[in-house]
C-alpha cells in the first residue's frame, strides 16, 4: 500500500496473516482498526511501515503476533493505540522501531510481551505511554533501546517486568517517568543500561524492584529522581551503578531499601540528595560506595538506617552533609569507612546513633 491510500477495519472484522506473507505500508498510507476487530500475524509473516504511514487502533481492537512474525516501523511512521485496544507479542515474534518512528499507548490500551519475543528501538524512535495504559513483559521477552531512542511514561501508565524478562538501554537513549506512572520489576527480571543514557523520574512516579530482580547501570549516565517520585527495593533485588555517572535526588523524592536488597556504587560517580528527599534502609539491606565516588546531602535531606542494614565506603570516596540534613542509625545497622575517604559535616547537619548501631572509620581519612 503506497501513496495516500487508506485501509479501515471496523466492527468485528478479522484480518489474519500466516506463513511467509508480507504486508508493506509506504508513503502517507493510513491503516485504521476500530470496534472489536482482530489482526493476527503468525508463522514467518512480515508487516512493514515506512515513510509517513499511520496505523491506529481504537476501541477493544486486538493485534496479536505469534510464531516468528516481524513488525517494523521505519521513517516517520506512526502507530497509535487508544481505548481498550490490546497488542500481544508472543513466541519469537519481533517488533522493531527505526528512524523517527513513533508508538503511542494511550487510554486503557495494553501491550504484552510473552515467550522469547523481542522489541527493539533504534535511531530517534519514540515510545509514549499515557492515560491508564499498561505494558507487561513476561517469560524471556527482551526490550532494547539503542541510538537516540526515547521512552516516556505519563499519566497513570504502568510498566511491569516479570519472569526472566530483560530491558536494555544503550547509546544515548532516554527513559522518562512522569505523572503517577508506575514501573515494577519482579521475579528474575533484569534492567541494564550502558552508554550515555538518561533516566528521569518526576511527578509522583513509582519504581519498584522485588524478588531477585536486577538493575545495572554503566557508562556516563544520568539518573534523576525528582518531585514526589518513589524508588523502592525489596526482597533480594540488586541495584548496581558503575562508571562516571550522576545520581540526583531532589524535591520530596524517596528511595527505600528493604529485605536483603543490595545497592552498589563504583567508579567516579556523584550522588547528590537535595531538597526534602529521603533515603531509608531497613531489613538486611546493603549500600556500598567504592572508587572515587562522592555522596552529598544538602537541604533538609533525611538518611535513615534501621534493622541490620549496612553501608560501606571504600577507596577515595567522599561523604558530605550540609544544610539541615539528618543521618540516623538504629537497630544493628553498620556504617564502615575505609581507605582515603573524606567525611564532612557542615551547617546544621545531624548524625544520630541508636540501638546497637556501629560507625567505623579506618585508613587515612579526613575528619569532620
Amino acid at each position: 500500500m503506497a501513496g495516500a491510500s487508506t485501509f479501515t477495519m471496523a466492527g468485528a472484522f478479522t484480518f489474519t496473516m500466516a506463513g511467509a506473507s508480507t504486508f508493506t505500508m509506504a508513503g502517507a498510507f493510513t491503516f485504521t482498526m476500530a470496534g472489536a476487530s482482530t489482526f493476527t500475524l503468525a508463522g514467518a509473516s512480515t508487516f512493514t511501515m515506512a515513510g509517513a504511514s499511520t496505523f491506529t487502533m481504537a476501541g477493544p481492537f486486538t493485534f496479536t503476533m505469534a510464531g516468528a512474525s516481524t513488525f517494523t516501523l521505519a521513517g516517520a511512521s506512526t502507530f497509535t493505540m487508544v481505548g481498550a485496544s490490546t497488542f500481544t507479542l508472543a513466541g519469537t515474534s519481533t517488533f522493531t522501531m527505526a528512524g523517527a518512528s513513533t508508538f503511542t499507548l494511550a487510554g486503557a490500551s495494553t501491550f504484552t510481551m510473552a515467550g522469547a519475543s523481542t522489541f527493539t528501538m533504534a535511531g530517534a524512535s519514540t515510545f509514549t505511554m499515557a492515560g491508564a495504559s499498561t505494558f507487561t513483559m513476561a517469560g524471556a521477552s527482551i526490550f532494547t533501546m539503542a541510538g537516540a531512542s526515547t521512552f516516556t511514561m505519563a499519566g497513570a501508565s504502568t510498566f511491569t517486568m516479570a519472569g526472566a524478562s530483560t530491558f536494555t538501554m544503550a547509546g544515548a537513549s532516554t527513559f522518562t517517568m512522569a505523572g503517577a506512572s508506575i514501573f515494577t520489576m519482579a521475579g528474575a527480571s533484569t534492567f541494564t543500561t550502558a552508554g550515555a543514557f538518561i533516566f528521569t523520574m518526576a511527578g509522583a512516579s513509582t519504581f519498584t524492584m522485588a524478588g531477585a530482580s536486577t538493575f545495572t547501570m554503566a557508562g556516563a549516565f544520568i539518573f534523576t529522581i525528582a518531585g514526589a517520585s518513589t524508588f523502592t527495593m525489596a526482597g533480594a533485588s540488586t541495584f548496581t551503578m558503575a562508571g562516571a555517572f550522576i545520581f540526583t535526588m531532589a524535591g520530596a523524592s524517596t528511595f527505600t531499601m528493604a529485605g536483603a536488597s543490595t545497592f552498589t556504587m563504583a567508579g567516579a560517580f556523584i550522588f547528590t540528595m537535595a531538597g526534602a528527599s529521603t533515603f531509608t534502609m531497613a531489613g538486611a539491606s546493603t549500600f556500598t560506595m567504592a572508587g572515587a565516588s562522592t555522596f552529598t546531602m544538602a537541604g533538609a535531606f533525611i538518611f535513615t538506617m534501621a534493622g541490620a542494614s549496612t553501608i560501606t565506603l571504600a577507596g577515595a570516596s567522599t561523604f558530605t552533609m550540609a544544610g539541615a540534613s539528618t543521618f540516623t542509625m538504629a537497630g544493628a545497622s553498620t556504617f564502615t569507612m575505609a581507605g582515603a575517604f573524606i567525611f564532612t559535616m557542615a551547617g546544621a547537619s545531624t548524625i544520630t546513633l541508636a540501638g546497637a548501631s556501629t560507625f567505623t572509620m579506618a585508613g587515612a581519612f579526613i575528619t569532620f
